[in-house]
């Protein structure tokens, strides 16, 4: 049976990649399931939803001012 899709442009990202329903793979279709897997999927949710935040190394007086504390 032949497929209802055709290889198209190469995917460059994980941020392109992250927005496609399927995708070829070495001549052949994957559904996002196949190559989102649970982690990614969890971790691209929390980021859509503004739970990661980057950690910046606090300075020596920071750390100071939290023991004095």
């Amino acid at each position: 049976m032949p497929s209802q899709y055709e290889k198209g442009e190469q995917i460059k990202s994980l941020d392109v990649l992250m927005e496609q329903e399927f995708i070829f793979c070495k001549h052949k279709v994957y559904h996002r399931g196949w190559f989102i897997g649970w982690t990614v999927n969890l971790a691209n949710a929390y980021v859509k939803n503004g739970h990661i935040h980057m950690a910046v190394k606090k300075n020596k007086e920071d750390n100071d001012q939290w023991k004095s504390s």
